[in-house]
């Protein structure tokens, strides 16, 4: 478990615990506070499992993972709140994401269905899976539908390099350079390592399906030594946890 997801679990102990304490046990609650607390109590345990399956996913543990989600499912019916449902059903989706791509299909397009106006980012980010699962399954159409709504989302531009890259990535897959390079490269200084190494793999496997060696071999050292640093980096951050 990484320092941060620990800390935010007490956090998130930690005011449930302050909830609690705030009615004294000599007072004798009005219905209308009951019913308040109940809620706290409930909506303050489902993001409570929420966070174990985060951390379950992390780890690996997809038992745990499906385990903590099908918890948080039962205390999301009784809440029966569209934004509760929306997180669940988005979680839900990366569960199934590695493996069963229809079903993490299934609970992206869930997920925006409950998803409020005023969450642009998380939309983004489902539209942005949706995008990648149907890239995957060469259906570029729908691809891009769903990176353009993502892009539409107008989020800030350090946000927005993922997007542009997956944009890139469809050009990319239909061996359309000039677009590709366009909606990649400038984004690059903002992307993270893994997205830089994964951007240059993209490009070199572009350019060699279209011919063009010299290109080619540029981003194919360009890969080579970014994919060095993620390893060399990966390896820091499992000494770092051991």
């Amino acid at each position: 478990m990484s320092v941060l997801r620990y800390f935010i679990i007490i956090g998130i102990l930690a005011m449930g615990v302050y909830v609690f304490s705030c009615t004294s046990p000599t007072e004798t609650p009005s219905p209308e506070s009951t019913e308040i607390n109940t809620h706290t109590d409930s909506l303050l345990q489902f993001r409570i499992f929420l966070e174990q399956a985060r951390i379950s996913r992390f780890k690996g543990e997809n038992q745990e993972e499906a385990h903590f989600l099908d918890a948080a499912e039962n205390i999301a019916q009784c809440l029966n709140d569209s934004s509760v449902y929306a997180n669940l059903w988005q979680e839900k989706a990366m569960l199934y994401l590695p493996h069963q791509p229809e079903k993490a299909k299934e609970f992206f397009q869930k997920a925006l269905a409950y998803m409020p106006s005023g969450t642009p980012v998380s939309i983004a980010q489902s539209e942005l899976y949706l995008s990648r699962i149907y890239l995957e399954q060469g259906q570029t159409d729908s691809a891009f539908h769903y990176i353009n709504n993502a892009i539409c989302q107008n989020l800030p531009r350090k946000e927005t390099a993922a997007l542009h890259l997956q944009k890139g990535y469809i050009f990319a897959s239909l061996l359309q350079a000039d677009s590709a390079t366009h909606h990649i490269l400038p984004f690059l200084p903002d992307a993270s390592l893994k997205q830089r190494t994964e951007a240059y793999r993209r490009l070199f496997e572009m350019y060699g399906k279209k011919q063009n060696e010299k290109q080619e071999n540029i981003y194919m050292r360009k890969y080579i030594l970014s994919h060095d640093s993620l390893s060399t980096e990966r390896k820091e951050m499992v000494i770092e946890k051991i």
